[in-house]
């Protein structure tokens, strides 16, 4: 008999190329389908858009959205958690909600007597993770953070004092996850590292993002044109450390394009910002939302990230190094991929090395030719799924053979107040 599996999302986990979370449980998602009886609970923000479930229920037996309703708490109860979460680090701030009930009681429903075998929970990232532990008991819970919350955090502060009270808190939340649930995941080594002094002792693991291939061309072709040498950038172009990138890419490329006029910069993503579509003149394109991403992939000659922020893993990196494009970034870019600069890729840091080392790779074919070869089998050495995903079964295998905690059971007269979808 086939176990059952119940997946927790802060967003859609589907199609692949949604949003950061789909492209890594997609696959997830795709390999453990045959083996597993699967479930998914989504909890979706105020403002998120509702997804249609229907193709998500091609890989999960059962999909409940619970949509989260905009809370007006009293000032007094404002300044009750406030006072709580100062006096114990136990319960951040960041990670209390005035809705906890409504929340409660949508983790709850899933304890019917149909589903009290259930085998283990996959919480995917932090949110609602002290909710689930109470509701599910933590030796069921995987909890796959993928990125550090703290680190996250950490990035968008203001530094003012609250701010950095709270950050403390939540670091020190952070790296108790470890002895609540019975594994803990991350895709990077930065990330582990943010989260657990003593990652190699605890049970932390670090299971990177595959490159999804299902949607990309076995060879990807360059359409070449020798009268233009194009730059590219992808990623998701309502993120802001991509359109701090792609603000910064735009001034080296009008560097390069008083160099040689035959350069060019394509912007690849969905979303475009208002401050990503004002780059767009008639030397630098702005795709936006496009249906495939590799018939653009192929029109680029080099690949570009000079990333101002933004660390772990990034994705982007990886798929355009897999379509054999030579691939110019810096540190920050390079953070979680582990890359050797000057074999992999070419490592940069100021806006005039970028500029540099662009035009020297024009000079240079024959390194350009073996950027792109040694690229792609770095990404396919160490960032094939069917390399990750039996790892990544053997961790969910061990939450399974765990004993289940009993669960408390939340009173029914909550539900009205949530929205779900069967």
């Amino acid at each position: 008999m086939r176990k059952s599996i119940l997946f927790v999302f802060p967003v859609f986990p589907y199609p692949a190329r949604l949003n950061g979370i789909s492209v890594r449980y997609t696959p997830i998602l795709e390999w453990l389908r045959d083996k597993y009886v699967l479930h998914a609970d989504i909890v979706a923000g105020e403002n998120d858009h509702i997804e249609d479930i229907t193709p998500l229920k091609s890989l999960c037996t059962t999909v409940r959205v619970l949509k989260r309703q905009k809370q007006q708490p009293s000032l007094a109860l404002k300044i009750s958690r406030r006072m709580s979460s100062l006096l114990s680090p136990k319960k951040p701030y960041l990670l209390q909600y005035h809705d906890e009930q409504t929340i409660k009681h949508f983790f709850s429903a899933r304890l019917t007597p149909e589903n009290d075998e259930l085998a283990a929970v996959i919480w995917v990232s932090a949110a609602y993770l002290d909710i689930g532990i109470e509701v599910f008991g933590g030796t069921r819970i995987l909890f796959d953070a993928i990125d550090s919350i703290y680190l996250n955090r950490l990035r968008k502060t203001k530094q003012s004092l609250l701010e950095y009270i709270d950050l403390w808190h939540l670091r020190q939340w952070e790296k108790g996850v470890p002895q609540r649930v019975h594994n803990t995941v991350f895709i990077s080594p930065i990330d582990a590292n943010a989260a657990s002094k003593r990652a190699a002792e605890e049970q932390v693991e670090i299971i990177p993002n595959g490159v999804y291939l299902a949607d990309i061309p076995q060879h990807i072709e360059t359409v070449k044109n020798t009268h233009v040498i194009t730059l590219g950038f992808i990623g998701h172009m309502g993120y802001a450390p991509n359109i701090e990138a792609a603000s910064r890419l735009a001034w080296i490329f009008e560097q390069l394009h008083k160099i040689d006029d035959r350069y060019r910069l394509l912007i690849i993503g969905r979303d475009p910002a208002p401050e990503v579509l004002g780059l767009q003149t008639k030397t630098i394109t702005v795709t936006g939302t496009v249906d495939n991403i590799w018939e653009y992939t192929r029109m680029v000659d080099y690949f570009v990230f000079p990333m101002l922020s933004g660390a772990g893993q990034q994705n982007k990196v990886l798929e355009a190094m897999y379509a054999e494009k030579p691939v110019i970034c810096n540190a920050t870019a390079n953070s979680g991929i582990g890359a050797v600069g000057g074999v992999h890729l070419q490592l940069c840091e100021t806006d005039q090395e970028f500029v540099d080392a662009i035009d020297g790779l024009t000079q240079n074919p024959q390194l350009v030719a073996e950027l792109a070869r040694e690229g792609c089998a770095f990404v396919m050495k160490n960032y094939a799924w069917a390399t990750l995903l039996p790892k990544y079964e053997q961790l969910l295998l061990a939450t399974v053979d765990q004993p289940t905690v009993a669960p408390q059971k939340y009173p029914s007269d909550i539900a009205s107040t949530s929205q779900m979808k069967p």
